[in-house]
């Protein structure tokens, strides 16, 4: 019989640090153990922008607050700033960004 695992580099003990095969879940809890690893809230690029447009241009900082509210608990649930958790809007879509942003 082939080695087929061992000739890809397939052993168990090669490819995780412990040496054992990382155990199957249940597919009901996936969406729960991805919440305690992937942030809710993210700068994302539109809500960056507004926040520096409304401060440079307007003087207003109060948007730059809010994100860096909502920045500072991002795991948690936070339904009053849900808006910050969605995607752009096609008219809000910020098709060139600069260094550092």
């Amino acid at each position: 019989m082939h080695d087929i695992a061992g000739k890809h580099g397939l052993h168990p003990s090669r490819s995780y640090p412990d040496g054992n095969m990382p155990r199957r879940e249940n597919a009901a809890d996936r969406p729960a153990r991805m919440r305690t690893v992937n942030p809710k809230y993210i700068a994302r690029n539109h809500r960056v922008e507004a926040a520096i447009a409304a401060a440079t241009v307007e003087g207003d900082f109060g948007p730059f607050q809010s994100l860096l509210a909502v920045l500072a608990r991002p795991f948690d649930e936070q339904p009053e700033m849900e808006a910050y958790a969605r995607p752009p809007a096609d008219e809000e879509r910020v098709l060139q960004t600069f260094c550092g942003t």
